[in-house]
């Protein structure tokens, strides 16, 4: 016959429960901490991926207009009529900063593309500061590549 003292046992039955619960605690703080850094990410990411699409839309609008003046020099067509004016400065609230000094004074389509080209650029390196780490990204040099080997 066995025979249990009261009261004497060598884990409680209030210290396994405690322990349990302490285990508990401790993993669903965990689990709270980790659903608050997957959404803090989610948020992070979807802000950098609204900042693009803005970005986008803005070089875009530009873009837009480069494109017509240069189906227009294919054509032969330099000139500066009103409705082209107009689209341009459509064009500065669409983008919302203000037309370059160059594009305001064109006279001309080239010299309005040339200015909308460089003013497409200026916006990209303020928007986007990290393709100032690429070597060539101001390269002017256009001339013919010289083949390997010579």
């Amino acid at each position: 016959m066995t025979h249990r003292k009261e009261g004497r046992s060598k884990h409680p039955q209030g210290t396994k429960q405690m322990s349990v619960n302490t285990a508990a605690t401790r993993d669903s703080d965990l689990i709270a901490r980790a659903g608050r850094e997957i959404w803090e990410r989610r948020k992070v990411s979807l802000r950098r991926r609204l900042d693009g699409s803005a970005i986008r839309r803005r070089i875009s609008a530009i873009d837009s207009l480069i494109n017509l003046l240069e189906e227009r020099h294919l054509t032969g067509e330099r000139s500066f009529d009103r409705n082209l004016r107009q689209q341009l400065y459509g064009l500065e609230h669409e983008v919302g900063v203000p037309l370059p000094r160059k594009a305001v004074r064109a006279r001309n389509t080239v010299r309005l593309h040339a200015a909308l080209l460089d003013w497409q650029e200026t916006l990209l390196d303020a928007l986007r500061p990290e393709r100032l780490r690429f070597a060539d990204v101001h390269d002017t040099d256009w001339s013919t590549p010289t083949p390997l080997g010579w």
